[in-house]
């Protein structure tokens, strides 16, 4: 008999939503995903989920880890945007499959990660295999982490990343001026897996020159 969960949440919307409140429905939600199923049967139990004025990344991300993926999203998901959605009784899977395509996304997996993009031609263009192959590079391959990052501007993000594989990194002119802030939590993942990650959700290319990364504005974005 499969393991059922239920899962409601309930905010009041502000004009001006704050940011704690969506730090600890995160927390709550989380709580209810992982601690009420057992570990045996939470990989992709049945459950209802209903989610009422949430952050959008919160929600997909509650779904996701409870189904032991990281997510990280692309920088063209809203991540401000409140939703609304329901789903009764279906398995886990499922309910994250409905709620991207409520919200006109799609993911990409990656390993143990879900990368989350807004379901457009022009934002698919950046993950094609091609592309998603031409971010990799070598790198600690056998060693496996949890890596947890605070948000940070791009140009921060890459540079510390290059440091843990122990090389210099360089970064062009229109990286520097990125203001945006990358933050991430990536589960059982390699050093070169999470900067191949970081590097697709950023829109940025990078080529291996041995001691020194080089980081650039994809020319296709």
């Amino acid at each position: 008999m499969k393991g059922k969960l239920t899962l409601g949440f309930k905010e009041c919307v502000s004009p001006r939503p704050i940011p704690m409140a969506s730090v600890i429905t995160a927390i709550a939600l989380w709580l209810a995903l992982n601690t009420l199923v057992a570990p045996a049967r939470a990989q992709d139990a049945t459950l209802d989920v209903k989610f009422r004025d949430i952050f959008l990344p919160a929600s997909i991300s509650l779904i996701a880890n409870s189904l032991q993926k990281s997510v990280a999203f692309d920088r063209e998901v809203p991540m401000k945007r409140l939703i609304t959605f329901e789903a009764l009784n279906v398995l886990k899977s499922e309910a994250l499959a409905r709620l991207l395509r409520q919200e006109r996304l799609y993911a990409i997996e990656l390993g143990s990660v879900l990368i989350v993009a807004p379901d457009l031609e022009e934002t698919r263009a950046n993950y094609t295999p091609q592309r998603i192959t031409a971010c990799r590079i070598g790198g600690d391959e056998d060693r496996r982490h949890d890596i947890v990052v605070p948000p940070a501007r791009l140009q921060q993000a890459l540079e510390n990343l290059a440091k843990t594989m122990k090389r210099d990194a360089t970064v062009d002119a229109a990286i520097m001026q990125d203001s945006r802030e990358f933050g991430y939590e990536l589960r059982n993942v390699t050093t070169a897996e999470a900067l191949q990650v970081v590097c697709l959700i950023a829109h940025v290319a990078v080529r291996d020159e041995g001691s020194v990364i080089v980081f650039t504005t994809n020319a296709a974005h």
